[in-house]
C-alpha cells in the first residue's frame, strides 16, 4: 500500500514492490520520469522489497535527485545519495546507478559504509540486493573500533562482503593495524559475526608478515607475549581476534612460521 506522496515505479525481476517519494516529478514521452527532492519536503526517496536467501528485506536509496528510465530497466540518482541496505550498511556517496531488473547498485565515485562499530570507504562499489553481496572495488579502508584493544584499521586494493556466512574478503597489498601491531598479506578473510557485525576472526595468506614494533606486543592477533618486538612470516595464518580473555591462540598454516623475537631467530613447523 503506498503512503501519502508515493508512487509506483516498475522495475521487471523479483523485486516485490518499488515505491518512490519527490518534491517534484515531470514525465517525459517515452516514459522516462525525472524526480527532485525539495528543502521543505525532503529528498528523493526509493523504498525496494525484496527476497533474500528466503527472507524479505528493503533498501531505501534517498538523493537530491533521481531519474528513472523505464525502457532500459534503470535508474540513477546524484546529490547525497544514501543508501540503508538489506545487509544492515549504509553506504553514503555522490552518485548511484540502479540497474532495477537485476537488483544492482553501483557507484564509481568514493562511497563511504557504517554498521556499528565498523566504517570505512572505497572507490566504487557494487551492491547486489537479492545475493546479500557488496563488491568493493578498489582503495579499500575499514576501521573497525574496539574498545579493548583498540581500533583495527584495514587497507586493500579491492574487497567484497557477503552476509550470507558474514565473510569479508580483502586482495591486494592487505595491511591491518592494531596498536603496535601490524599485519601484511596478500589476502585476508575475515569471518563476521552477525547481527552485531563483530569481526571474530582473520585468516591472511599469501606472503604474510606479521610484526609488533614495540611493548604493546598484545595488540591485534599477535602471540601471547607481555612485552618485546618480534616478527612472523608463514605462507598463512589464522587469528582470533575481539575477546582478549579468549583462550584461542593464533596458528600458521602448511609452511610453518620464521620467526625473529628480541635476539632469538627460528622455525616452527
Amino acid at each position: 500500500e503506498l503512503a501519502e506522496g508515493e508512487e509506483s515505479i516498475v522495475f521487471r525481476g523479483e523485486l516485490e514492490s518499488q515505491r518512490i517519494k519527490a518534491a517534484w516529478r515531470a514525465t517525459e514521452p517515452d516514459g522516462t520520469t525525472h524526480f527532485r527532492g525539495s528543502s521543505s519536503e525532503g529528498p528523493v526517496r526509493v523504498t525496494l522489497a525484496y527476497m533474500a536467501h528466503g527472507r524479505r528485506d528493503t533498501v531505501t536509496i534517498e538523493a537530491l535527485k533521481g531519474d528513472y528510465y523505464p525502457t532500459e530497466q534503470r535508474a540513477r540518482f546524484e546529490g547525497g545519495v544514501h543508501v540503508t541496505t538489506g545487509l544492515g550498511v549504509d553506504l553514503r556517496t555522490d552518485a548511484l546507478a540502479f540497474r532495477g531488473d537485476e537488483g544492482i547498485a553501483e557507484s564509481k565515485d568514493v562511497v563511504s559504509f557504517q554498521r556499528k562499530q565498523m566504517s570505512g570507504s572505497a572507490r566504487g562499489v557494487s551492491l547486489a540486493f537479492r545475493e546479500g553481496r557488496l563488491d568493493l572495488t578498489s582503495e579499500v579502508r575499514i576501521k573497525v573500533e574496539d574498545p579493548l584493544r583498540g581500533a583495527l584499521e584495514v587497507t586493500a586494493a579491492r574487497g567484497q562482503f557477503v552476509k550470507e556466512g558474514g565473510q569479508l574478503e580483502l586482495e591486494g597489498g592487505v595491511t591491518v593495524l592494531q596498536r603496535e601491531t601490524e599485519l601484511r598479506a596478500e589476502r585476508l578473510v575475515g569471518t563476521i559475526a552477525l547481527p552485531g557485525y563483530d569481526l571474530t576472526q582473520l585468516i591472511a595468506s599469501g606472503q604474510v608478515v606479521l610484526r609488533s614494533s614495540g611493548a604493546d606486543a598484545g595488540g591485534l592477533v599477535g602471540p601471547r607475549t607481555s612485552s618485546g618486538a618480534y616478527t612472523l612470516r608463514s605462507p598463512r595464518l589464522d587469528m582470533p581476534i575481539g575477546d582478549p580473555t579468549s583462550k584461542k591462540e593464533m596458528r600458521a598454516g602448511p609452511g610453518g612460521i620464521e620467526f625473529v623475537w628480541g635476539g632469538t631467530r627460528g622455525r616452527q613447523g
